[in-house]
């Protein structure tokens, strides 16, 4: 079972989630929507247009008929992880974010 991490902030939620998202799907046997609810060095309060929690309960809605797909909510940012040890367990990282990507590759594999 290989099982994909999408993280995102979704901040808003756009086509581009969404489609990103329905093109993986086939891809993967289960695909973990991370959203990140912390502010911290990446983000100042201007990037939340919304709450974490409400961006989470719009994907869920959107994707409630797609049971590979779980959102989460995570308050640590996979850029400050030094290593992914418990869970949620993954195989890949999977973000259209280039730069984001070169930041986590030395955590798990990244597509």
């Amino acid at each position: 079972m290989v099982t994909a991490i999408f993280p995102i902030r979704g901040q808003p939620p756009h086509i581009g989630h969404i489609l990103t998202l329905v093109r993986i799907y086939d891809e993967y046997d289960k695909i973990l929507v991370r959203i990140i609810a912390t502010l911290g060095k990446y983000y100042d309060s201007n990037d939340f247009v919304l709450p974490p929690e409400k961006v989470a309960l719009i994907f869920c809605e959107i994707f409630k008929h797609m049971p590979k797909i779980e959102v989460i909510v995570s308050k640590e940012h996979l850029r400050d992880m030094k290593s992914i040890d418990g869970p949620p367990f993954f195989d890949v990282i999977v973000s259209g974010n280039k730069r984001f990507l070169e930041g986590v590759k030395h955590l798990k594999p990244v597509r």
